[in-house]
């Protein structure tokens, strides 16, 4: 039988309540429901937080924090998953990938483009600490919280945990002698900063916020090999709510890019340009000189051809004589009077 709508709006209520927390994998959240410890989370400006020592520990040999290795914004929900490597020596479907991108050939441009997104799979270290947040009365009564901390808040605290007088060792978890932590968060994301450490004088923490502190092997979750496998093959399109490190070793991106498949390229036809009008000038230049014909070469010693003696040309209808024909007349003339005169001559003989 199925859970029926009760159980259903219950479900949708848990959703709404861990909205931004579910991107955490490796803890066992309805482990910490149960406990009804919930998440802290730094503000922007002072936070002044209370670190709890962890249960189950008289003599004081266990640490207050629990550094884990974890690969975050897998698959496409960006979650947050422990290194099965690093926490359990055991085989990491990530690590694996990562390794397997990372061999491929440097000089390879397809091999470069993959690089810049296997580094946002690669292992990160984070510090688990159950804290109070003494900000507040109202923030105090919250009780116990779990906060993902980043590994700048673990370094300062551990440098600050020393008396600069006397040389000894600050338990700053101690229930009776123990300190606050106050420091400032500023900025979102990879410019996330924590600034400011000090320690701060506190009560005794009282015997209510002891009770009930889990151990951190019981909240830890390691998921299935199985599991990471079908987380990988997704893509990240969501945000996990995890902070950044201030250094910028971690991004809000996840997406790894297949190498691109090249297709062989098409000839595509040559493209035919307009022919290139010439100017109205030069165009009316090159009509007219094909229009004219060739100039008719005529011999140096030919004579000129003799112009028309018709009337029509002359004036009056007057019959022209060419200088020719005056020229033959006069010479019969002479001939004939040259030939009667030496008749005359030989008569009077």
């Amino acid at each position: 039988m199925g859970k029926g709508r009760a159980g259903k709006v219950a479900d949708e209520k848990r959703s709404q309540d861990t909205k931004g927390i579910a991107g955490f994998c490796y803890v066992d959240i309805d482990v910490l429901e149960r406990k009804g410890i919930g998440q802290y989370k730094a503000e922007d400006g002072d936070n002044f937080v209370c670190i709890l020592p962890p249960p189950n520990d008289p003599n004081g040999e266990k640490m207050y924090f629990k550094e884990i290795f974890i690969h975050r914004n897998v698959g496409v929900n960006r979650r947050t998953f422990l290194c099965p490597k690093r926490m359990e020596n055991k085989e990491c479907p990530i690590c694996n990938y990562v390794d397997k991108l990372k061999a491929i050939n440097p000089e390879d441009p397809v091999a470069v483009k993959l690089s810049v997104g296997i580094r946002y799979l690669f292992f990160g270290i984070r510090y688990l600490f159950f804290v109070i947040d003494t900000r507040s009365v109202k923030s105090s009564a919250m009780g116990c919280q779990w906060y993902d901390a980043p590994g700048q808040f673990k370094q300062d605290v551990v440098s600050l945990s020393t008396n600069r007088r006397t040389g000894t060792a600050i338990d700053v978890s101690d229930p009776d002698d123990g300190k606050d932590v106050v420091f400032t968060r500023s900025g979102k994301g990879k410019g996330t900063r924590y600034s400011g450490f000090e320690f701060e004088d506190r009560k005794p923490i009282p015997d209510a916020w002891l009770e009930g502190i889990p151990d951190f092997d019981d909240v830890l979750k390691q998921s299935a090999y199985e599991e990471l496998v079908t987380e990988l093959s997704g893509s990240a399109d969501k945000d996990d709510g995890i902070e950044d490190e201030p250094d910028g070793r971690f991004s809000r991106r996840q997406r790894v890019e297949e190498p691109p498949v090249e297709e062989p390229p098409v000839e595509e036809p040559p493209v035919e340009e307009p022919p290139v009008e010439e100017p109205q000038r030069r165009r009316e230049a090159t009509s007219d000189s094909s229009n004219e014909k060739p100039p008719v070469e005529t011999p140096n010693d030919a004579t000129p051809p003799r112009r028309d003696a018709s009337p029509s040309r002359r004036g009056g209808g007057k019959e022209v004589t060419s200088p020719d024909a005056s020229e033959d007349k006069e010479a019969s003339n002479v001939a004939d009077r040259v030939a009667a005169r030496m008749e005359r001559m030989r008569g009077g003989k």
